[in-house]
């Protein structure tokens, strides 16, 4: 499993421009890519979205294992955007149900 500390910022850009690309990037009427707003989207495709993501990054752990020094203690300090992106999610829990 590569460390996200490994990648480099062509590849962070990309990534989140994958992101953004997913949320945001819509048609409109005569089939032209705009940015929307307030595009549908499912959280399941979201999530299915970004998994792939990280797989495509060598991301994903192959199995369980302890992480490794100060790791063990902030898990959420290397991906702070993760904590950020629940926000929204939060949120809107009453919609999720």
């Amino acid at each position: 499993m590569n460390e996200v500390r490994n990648l480099s910022c062509h590849d962070l850009q990309r990534i989140v421009e994958s992101i953004q690309t997913f949320f945001y990037v819509d048609r409109d009427d005569d089939g032209r890519q705009i940015w929307n707003p307030e595009k549908e989207w499912s959280l399941g495709d979201a999530c299915d979205h970004v998994a792939n993501l990280l797989s495509q990054h060598d991301l994903v752990p192959e199995d369980r294992q302890l992480l490794a020094g100060e790791e063990q203690t902030d898990l959420h300090g290397g991906i702070p955007w993760l904590l950020w992106l629940s926000k929204p999610l939060r949120s809107q829990r009453h919609d999720l149900f």
